[in-house]
């Protein structure tokens, strides 16, 4: 099965990070935000509605981004950054 293009698994890793920040329980959560809330889905990445990928997809991405570690990279180098700015 083919991925889906980069574009969209940076926007879908956006939106990761956001059901975790926002601690949205379920995928079906954060979709339903996404198409109510125009901000958070420009903040993710989709301009329009019909962007979004379905839950399936979100499924899968994230499995992957789990299985990669993605979350405690994304901490570790909000981490870095913070003390990096402090230092300065």
């Amino acid at each position: 099965m083919p991925r889906r293009p980069v574009c969209d698994r940076v926007a879908i890793a956006r939106a990761f990070i956001t059901k975790a920040i926002y601690d949205m329980a379920t995928t079906r959560i954060l979709l339903d935000r996404l198409k109510c809330e125009p901000a958070l889905r420009r903040i993710c990445g989709w301009e329009k509605i019909n962007e979004i990928p379905g839950e399936s997809t979100f499924s899968r991405a994230f499995a992957e981004f789990s299985e990669s570690q993605l979350p405690e990279k994304v901490h570790e180098a909000l981490i870095k950054k913070t003390i990096k700015n402090k230092d300065k």
